[in-house]
């Protein structure tokens, strides 16, 4: 559930960036369209509306970096959580620790756990 709230937030933000730039463009069009009448004017107006859209864009990439890294921090905290959490209930293999192969290899072992569970020994185990 984690993951997709994460994620939601982080399209959610894009979007708003989305619309942040359209709005901004109808801005600078509609200025380069009154400055028609002055053509004077024309090279202030582009120079000024290619800085906004240069600290827009600045602005959009700091966003989503700082979006992405809190997303990363998130994420390393479940993983940590549910680490300790399996370590307390005593399943082998489990610890904390950030290594990405022991890291893969808790993840095949809880796959495993999770094939197991959903099989039925039941019916093999009746003696007829």
């Amino acid at each position: 559930m984690t993951e997709r709230k994460l994620m939601e937030q982080r399209a959610q933000l894009v979007n708003t960036h989305k619309v942040m730039k359209q709005e901004q463009q109808r801005k600078h069009r509609s200025e380069l369209e009154n400055c028609q009448s002055k053509p004077h004017n024309i090279p202030l107006v582009k120079h000024t509306n290619d800085k906004e859209k240069e600290a827009l864009d600045k602005r959009v990439e700091y966003e989503i970096s700082q979006m992405d890294e809190r997303i990363l921090l998130e994420l390393d905290q479940r993983c940590t959580e549910q680490q300790t959490t399996l370590e307390k209930a005593g399943v082998h293999g489990f610890y904390c620790t950030s290594n990405p192969q022991e890291v893969k290899l808790q993840m095949y072992v809880l796959k495993f756990i999770l094939k197991l569970s959903s099989m039925d020994f039941g019916s093999a185990n009746s003696v007829t």
